[in-house]
C-alpha cells in the first residue's frame, strides 16, 4: 500500500518493480502518471539548483520471491538457488538476483539506462554490488560512457554482500577482491581505511588509530594511496571511496 500509511514505510530496500517510482512520495499514489511526472519535476528542480542526483539502486534482490513479476514471468530464472532448490540468500532478504544470466543482465542494464535517459539520473550507487557479476558492472559503466560521455554518469557501490552468494560456477562477483577486474572508472566503498582509523564495524571491541589501536606505517601508506599496490584491492585511487 503506497498511500502513505506509517505501517507501510520502508527505506526503499524492498524493491518490487525496478522501473517504477515509489508512490508513497507522490501527491497521488493511485495514478501512475502522477508519480512519474512528480519525480521528473523533482529531478529537474534539483538540477536547476545545481545539484546532481545519485540514485541508490537495489538490483540484488526483490522484496517478493514467488509473488514477484520476475518469478511469474519465468519461474526461478531471475533468482539464484541453493543446492536443495531453495532461494539463495546473499542479500539477507532471501531472494538473490541471478545477475550472471543473460536476460537478467540485460534487464538490469536496460533499467539503469532507462533511469539515466528518461529521468536524467546523474549516477547510481549499487547496494550490495558484491552480489552482482563483474561483466555486468563493466557493461553498465561502458554503456553509460558511450551514451552520455566518459565520466558524465557516476557509478559506484558496496563491494560486498549481505551473506553467502551462490552464483553460477565461474562467475566473478564485483566484490572487493575483484575490484581490479572492474573498469577503473567504477568506484567502491573501501572499509579498509575506516577499519584502520576506528576499528572494524563488525567488532565493537576492535580498536583503530583514533581509539588507541595504533596504525602501522604500511597501513598508513595504503590509506594515503587509496589501497592501490601490493596490499590494496584497487587499480587506481579514484576507485576508492572512504
Amino acid at each position: 500500500d503506497e498511500a502513505g500509511e506509517p505501517a507501510a514505510f520502508n527505506w526503499g530496500y524492498d524493491p518490487v518493480n525496478y522501473n517504477v517510482p515509489d508512490g508513497s512520495y507522490a501527491s497521488d499514489a493511485q495514478h501512475g502518471e502522477v508519480r512519474i511526472r512528480e519525480m521528473k519535476e523533482a529531478v529537474m528542480a534539483m538540477h536547476r539548483s545545481g545539484f546532481r542526483v545519485i540514485m541508490d539502486v537495489v538490483y540484488n534482490h526483490t522484496y517478493y520471491l514467488k509473488e514477484s513479476c520476475l518469478f511469474k514471468t519465468v519461474p526461478w530464472y531471475y533468482y539464484r538457488q541453493e543446492q536443495d532448490g531453495s532461494a539463495s540468500n546473499g542479500s539477507g532478504c532471501g531472494s538473490e538476483i541471478a545477475s550472471e544470466r543473460s536476460m537478467v543482465s540485460r534487464y538490469i542494464l536496460d533499467s539503469v539506462m532507462y533511469w539515466a535517459e528518461e529521468y536524467h539520473i546523474d549516477g547510481f550507487r549499487f547496494d550490495l554490488m558484491g552480489m552482482l557479476d563483474v561483466p555486468l558492472m563493466n557493461r553498465i559503466q561502458q554503456a553509460l560512457d558511450k551514451r552520455f560521455g566518459k565520466g558524465e554518469k557516476l557509478l559506484y557501490g558496496e563491494p560486498w554482500a549481505g551473506g553467502e552468494c551462490h552464483p553460477r560456477p565461474g562467475t566473478a562477483l564485483a566484490h572487493k577482491g575483484n575490484m581490479k577486474q572492474l573498469d577503473p572508472a567504477l568506484g567502491a566503498f573501501c572499509d579498509n581505511t575506516r577499519d584502520a582509523v576506528k576499528g572494524s564495524v563488525m567488532d565493537e571491541m576492535s580498536c583503530g588509530f583514533v581509539n588507541g589501536g595504533g596504525l602501522s606505517a604500511e597501513k598508513l601508506a595504503c590509506c594515503v594511496r587509496g589501497w592501490v599496490g601490493d596490499w590494496g584491492d584497487f587499480t587506481a585511487p579514484s576507485q576508492t571511496i572512504t
